[in-house]
């Protein structure tokens, strides 16, 4: 409820769209392995006395809750034009910080907003090479003669009108767990060179994604994955690990899972025939030096 007197209007906005979600479809684990589980029954009914055979427990959500922060900002950039100083006093009138909520929005949004000196967390949402432009919606800043400013706001998407539009699933499909790399003139099949085999792990099983972030690859590129066997722990209530009496996790079984990592190394493989350098030469440059990128330097 909004109200004129900012110090009493409730910020609680319930919970987070994405934990709204999470919480949703926490039971989707459970309800799906007790389907399987009596389905099993029904052919086998000594299957229930199977170690390997189980119920899944559904996963945990933490409770993560939303802050109605609108009517903050709104004041906040009413306040653009005015010293610092001045609007710094009058947060001190306005909010309350005497209730947990009014520290709460003085202390961790209202002045986490203002760049009152340079502040590398609040630099990472300008990439724009423009001081003056953030990527942040609310993004303000005192200027050397301490005044108030507000930097303009560009929308995240336009970051990629430069980007032209292809079939990225296709092209990952294509790749197949492979980048094309360059030797001379000539085109090459790198493929992933895992050092696991060689310490008697398993082999790796590599495939290629093109997801909008891959971490210290960029900020839109190409994503490397494999499959693998992933422990299943036995949980207690509270959803913790329940140990044995070595104090080891007690492992109830496997699922695989695909993992996000990067191959540790590529080896040179055969050239590209004439099928795969028509398609090559179709994919925008963009899209080649994203994969040209990926594969080892050769002088």
């Amino acid at each position: 409820m909004a109200t004129k007197n900012l110090a009493r209007t409730a910020i609680e906005g319930g919970r987070v769209g994405r934990n709204k979600w999470e919480r949703r479809y926490s039971h989707t684990t459970e309800r799906t392995s007790t389907r399987e589980f009596c389905d099993k029954l029904k052919h086998d009914p000594d299957a229930a006395d199977d170690d390997g055979f189980f119920i899944k427990k559904k996963d945990r959500v933490h409770k993560e809750f939303n802050d109605k922060l609108g009517p903050m900002y709104r004041w906040l950039g009413q306040q653009v034009g005015k010293l610092w100083d001045e609007v710094r006093s009058e947060i001190t009138k306005t909010f309350d910080t005497r209730t947990t909520a009014g520290r709460h929005i003085v202390n961790d949004h209202l002045l986490q907003s203002v760049e009152v000196t340079p502040n590398p967390r609040m630099a990472f949402y300008r990439r724009t090479g423009d001081d003056n432009t953030s990527y942040y919606k609310h993004d303000f800043y005192v200027n050397g003669e301490g005044t108030l400013c507000q930097r303009k706001y560009i929308p995240r998407r336009s970051r990629r009108q430069n980007i032209p539009a292809w079939n990225t699933n296709q092209l990952a499909n294509w790749l197949s767990g492979r980048v094309v790399g360059k030797v001379g003139n000539k085109y090459f099949w790198y493929i992933p060179a895992d050092r696991s085999q060689k310490r008697h792990h398993p082999a790796r099983s590599w495939v290629t994604g093109w997801g909008n972030y891959t971490g210290a690859y960029g900020d839109y590129g190409l994503t490397f994955m494999y499959l693998a066997d992933a422990p299943i722990y036995k949980l207690d209530n509270m959803g913790r690990k329940e140990k044995n009496n070595e104090g080891a996790p007690i492992i109830l079984g496997y699922e695989s899972q695909w993992f996000i990592d990067s191959p540790n190394a590529f080896r040179q493989s055969r050239k590209l025939n004439s099928k795969e350098l028509e398609y090559w030469s179709s994919v925008p440059e963009y899209y080649q030096n994203k994969i040209l990128e990926r594969a080892p330097i050769v002088k």
